[in-house]
């Protein structure tokens, strides 16, 4: 039997053929079989496997899942309702299930960007006011002088 799938590892996306099927485990042969204790995804229509390589030789590895893989509806049904983590393709917006909605890259590039200008204006203020006071204590000091100055002048006529 050849079913062709696709297989998800750590380097990404690849085309695979599934060549046995059993309830807790596949035989697939691929071009770049992952390494041996590796966890991989395997999709097929709607169905997502998620399973553990057990063994890798030349071009074919075989799989173990922790769940009950539905040898029947993987081949003749794959478009069916699947089973596991994930009912939805990669290509679609999965559910979110987090507490808090996850950020968008544009949304976190904005984000980011808005804090570096709260980060700018922060230091060009405190540049400012650290000028002002140097400012300030250079008036004093020559005021201070002047009036040093007449007041010696005052006090010695």
């Amino acid at each position: 039997m050849l079913i062709p799938a696709r297989l998800k590892q750590d380097a990404g996306w690849f085309d695979i053929c599934i060549r046995d099927i059993s309830p807790k485990g596949l035989l697939v042969q691929g071009a770049s079989p992952p390494r041996r204790g590796s966890y991989v995804e395997i999709r097929r229509g709607a169905h997502v496997i998620v399973a553990k390589v057990a063994w890798a030789k030349d071009q074919q590895f075989g799989l173990t899942t922790q769940d009950i893989v539905p040898v029947d509806a993987l081949i003749h049904r794959p478009d069916a309702a699947g089973f596991g983590r994930s009912q939805t393709p990669s290509n679609d917006v999965r559910p979110e299930r987090r507490a808090a909605p996850r950020v968008s890259s544009e949304q976190a590039a904005a984000r980011s960007r808005h804090i570096s200008t709260m980060i700018q204006y922060g230091f060009a203020i405190m540049f400012a006011l650290a000028c002002a006071v140097a400012l300030v204590g250079f008036v004093q000091d020559s005021l201070h002088r002047s009036l040093g100055t007449v007041t010696t002048a005052l006090a010695g006529k």
